[in-house]
């Protein structure tokens, strides 16, 4: 394993990330409290990722999004964001629960691959990237749902950090490491680089580009 280009794509990848987790968490912080303000602090968090995935994952060893890729990344962010911060802000209800974010992650981490994937035409890599999602998403969860009992916003981000590290490094495994591996070991022929190119195309959280 080349310890160097796993470091740097972990390193871009948490910093592709981080914009949008500490949108949500500062977002799931006020939401009680002022409205506005959080879907303020959500605006930016999808805004500063999607900026950051536009310019940053060309650094891990994959395509630059277009602009239009960008946009429709923001606007998923954005989507995906607003229902989980309503989720984290319900109070001892049934259905918000450490149970409930295992089926919550699955079905939100596989229904975002399918989408970020269309048009993909190795059904492998789809696989993969839905595997990748899944797990992603419930620790991703697990992870938010553990901050949500802290006040102080020091211990949230510090969470956070460590929150931002883990998901990473699920992302990073599945959808990067192994298919880098195999691109740099195998030179692919003409006709195959497409679907390579298509494997290592993610941009942050997994989301696809060109």
């Amino acid at each position: 394993m080349n310890h160097t280009k796993f470091l740097t794509i972990l390193f871009w990848e948490m910093l592709e990330n981080a914009a949008m987790l500490i949108g949500f968490i500062l977002a799931l912080r006020f939401w009680t409290e002022n409205i506005s303000l959080a879907l303020v602090y959500l605006l930016l968090g999808a805004a500063l990722g999607a900026v950051l995935i536009h310019f940053t994952e060309i650094k891990k060893f994959s395509n630059q999004p277009t602009l239009k890729e960008t946009l429709v990344n923001f606007v998923v962010f954005m989507l995906l964001s607003i229902p989980f911060v309503f989720y984290f802000s319900a109070k001892e209800t049934w259905w918000s629960n450490w149970i409930m974010d295992i089926l919550l992650g699955i079905v939100a981490g596989g229904a975002l691959a399918v989408a970020e994937s269309w048009g993909w035409k190795n059904t492998a890599t789809l696989r993969i990237h839905m595997l990748s999602m899944a797990v992603a998403f419930v620790l991703f969860l697990w992870g938010l749902r553990f901050t949500a009992q802290f006040e102080l916003l020091t211990s949230i981000f510090t969470v956070g950090i460590v929150l931002n590290f883990f998901v990473s490094i699920v992302i990073v495994l599945f959808d990067y490491w192994p298919i880098k591996t195999a691109v740099s070991e195998i030179k692919s022929p003409p006709e195959e680089e497409t679907d390579h190119q298509q494997k290592n195309n993610y941009t942050g959280m997994g989301e696809p580009g060109p």
